[in-house]
Protein backbone atom coordinates (compact mmCIF):
# COMPACT_ATOMS: atom_id res chain seq x y z
CA UNK A 1 0.00 0.00 0.00
CA UNK A 2 1.07 3.52 -0.43
CA UNK A 3 0.92 6.35 1.58
CA UNK A 4 1.85 9.90 0.66
CA UNK A 5 2.72 12.70 3.49
CA UNK A 6 3.72 16.45 2.66
CA UNK A 7 6.49 18.39 4.68
CA UNK A 8 6.51 22.25 4.75
CA UNK A 9 9.69 24.49 4.61
CA UNK A 10 10.43 28.30 4.71
CA UNK A 11 12.80 29.46 2.23
CA UNK A 12 13.83 32.98 0.73
CA UNK A 13 11.61 34.40 -1.18
CA UNK A 14 13.96 34.44 -4.46
CA UNK A 15 15.45 31.82 -6.19
CA UNK A 16 19.33 30.71 -5.45
CA UNK A 17 19.68 30.90 -9.13
CA UNK A 18 18.36 32.78 -12.27
CA UNK A 19 18.95 29.26 -14.31
CA UNK A 20 17.01 26.94 -11.90
CA UNK A 21 13.78 29.04 -10.66
CA UNK A 22 12.71 25.95 -8.41
CA UNK A 23 15.82 25.96 -6.11
CA UNK A 24 15.21 28.15 -3.04
CA UNK A 25 17.55 28.21 -0.13
CA UNK A 26 15.79 26.86 3.38
CA UNK A 27 15.68 30.02 6.00
CA UNK A 28 17.51 29.24 9.31
CA UNK A 29 17.78 31.11 12.41
CA UNK A 30 20.86 32.71 13.69
CA UNK A 31 21.31 29.71 16.07
CA UNK A 32 21.27 27.52 12.72
CA UNK A 33 17.69 25.91 13.54
CA UNK A 34 14.99 25.77 10.56
CA UNK A 35 12.60 28.94 10.61
CA UNK A 36 9.58 26.55 10.79
CA UNK A 37 7.90 25.52 13.67
CA UNK A 38 5.01 23.71 14.91
CA UNK A 39 3.80 20.88 12.93
CA UNK A 40 5.93 21.12 9.74
CA UNK A 41 4.16 16.81 8.79
CA UNK A 42 0.96 16.61 7.47
CA UNK A 43 -0.56 13.71 5.80
CA UNK A 44 -2.99 14.69 2.99
CA UNK A 45 -7.07 13.52 3.82
CA UNK A 46 -8.74 11.72 0.98
CA UNK A 47 -12.67 13.72 0.64
CA UNK A 48 -14.94 14.10 -1.95
CA UNK A 49 -15.58 17.57 -3.50
CA UNK A 50 -19.18 18.84 -3.74
CA UNK A 51 -18.55 17.96 -8.11
CA UNK A 52 -18.54 14.34 -6.60
CA UNK A 53 -14.55 14.36 -7.49
CA UNK A 54 -12.27 12.82 -4.83
CA UNK A 55 -9.65 14.80 -3.86
CA UNK A 56 -6.73 15.21 -0.96
CA UNK A 57 -6.61 17.80 1.04
CA UNK A 58 -3.77 19.08 3.44
CA UNK A 59 -3.98 21.51 6.38
CA UNK A 60 -1.16 23.03 8.03
CA UNK A 61 -3.14 24.22 11.19
CA UNK A 62 -0.01 24.63 13.08
CA UNK A 63 2.66 25.98 11.25
CA UNK A 64 4.71 29.26 12.25
CA UNK A 65 7.60 31.13 11.31
CA UNK A 66 10.52 32.00 14.34
CA UNK A 67 11.47 35.16 12.62
CA UNK A 68 10.21 38.04 10.85
CA UNK A 69 10.33 38.62 7.10
CA UNK A 70 8.78 37.57 3.79
CA UNK A 71 9.13 34.18 3.03
CA UNK A 72 7.99 31.66 0.46
CA UNK A 73 6.23 28.12 1.68
CA UNK A 74 7.91 25.39 0.07
CA UNK A 75 6.25 21.86 0.16
CA UNK A 76 7.59 18.53 -0.51
CA UNK A 77 5.55 15.33 -1.30
CA UNK A 78 6.72 11.95 -0.01
CA UNK A 79 5.41 8.79 -0.89
CA UNK A 80 6.22 5.44 0.88
CA UNK A 81 5.32 2.20 0.74
CA UNK A 82 4.41 -1.25 2.51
Amino acid sequence: MTRFFIRASIVHPQPLDSDSPNTYTPVKTPTGADASAGEVVQTPERLRGLDGHIGQLVIFAKLSVRMPGVFRLKFTLFQTSE
